[in-house]
């Protein structure tokens, strides 16, 4: 129960389709990522899921 709830609210996994993300990210890429980030330096990367 506590591993869903970290996945849920915490830490976010998908799969990058495409090239729009390169040369960062390839096609079919598992990517991992951490949700409650607030600080952002140059070099990341931002996901952003709109409506």
């Amino acid at each position: 129960m506590v591993f869903l709830l970290i996945f849920k609210f915490m830490v976010g996994i998908m799969v990058n389709h495409g090239d729009r993300m390169s040369p960062a990210f390839s096609d079919s890429d598992l990517i991992a990522y951490y949700r409650l980030a607030d600080e952002f330096e140059v070099g990341d990367c931002v996901v952003y899921v709109g409506e």
